[in-house]
């Protein structure tokens, strides 16, 4: 075995040089190991804990995303009457005020799919995504809802202006933050794996070169060879 820094030849079974002092590959390898196995550790808990709390998110979908509060009485909509269109909550809206454009929104629904994807799939990389692009379509959502929404051909924003009270629950919110929360752990689970593949790398043995393969025969069997044919041939 040889020193790999300075070239000098050691003993097997030898932990450091004994003319430079560097450490050898065989005391090398075992803590290479370990933090790799650490790495990997801490990879799978990040993860896990980021789609606990995109599951937790999801949850929230349940709860109170949005209240209307109009002549003394008030109405709370939950994520889940946004995506599929409560329509007994429209008719009573519509019976009070008009026309509606209904309950359904897009960036609800594709918010809960995005989320529902993100806990689903394995790879952390994609679930890093899907997490963070559930958080921007709920917050898409909160800015952009008083004017998705029409009463009788007017826009939630009109009629908060003539008295209508619209407000957003805090299972709106909380959702948004645990959609960030998860998206921040995937994202460093995908770092953990990423450090623990570089560590793969430093351990893995180069492959040796491959011995090319001489099929030509040698020159005395190539004679010999000829001298047999031209005989048969005499």
């Amino acid at each position: 075995m040889f020193c790999k820094k300075c070239g000098s030849e050691i003993s097997d079974g030898t932990k450091f040089c004994s003319k430079c002092g560097a450490p050898t590959e065989e005391n090398s390898k075992p803590t290479i190991t370990v933090a790799q196995n650490e790495k990997s550790g801490s990879a799978h808990s990040a993860a896990l804990i980021g789609k606990i709390a995109v599951l937790i998110a999801l949850i929230c979908f349940f709860f109170t995303f949005m209240s209307v509060s109009c002549s003394g009485q008030t109405r709370e909509i939950s994520g889940t009457d946004m995506i599929f269109g409560d329509k007994s909550v429209s008719q009573e809206v519509e019976a009070q005020a008009g026309e509606s454009s209904g309950l359904f929104n897009i960036f609800i629904l594709l918010s809960a799919v995005s989320g529902i994807a993100a806990v689903a799939i394995k790879k952390s990389g994609i679930s890093f995504k899907l997490s963070g692009l559930s958080a921007i379509l709920l917050l898409i959502f909160r800015f952009s809802a008083k004017s998705y929404y029409k009463i009788g051909g007017e826009s939630l924003k009109e009629w908060e202006k003539n008295g209508m009270d619209i407000s957003f629950g805090f299972p709106l919110y909380l959702a948004i933050i645990l959609f960030i929360v998860g998206a921040l752990f995937i994202w460093s689970s995908v770092n953990e794996n990423n450090q623990g593949n570089s560590l793969k790398q430093l351990t893995a043995k180069p492959k040796p070169p491959a011995i090319p393969v001489n099929n030509t025969p040698p020159a005395d069997t190539v004679q010999e060879t000829s001298v047999e044919d031209n005989s048969k041939t005499e």
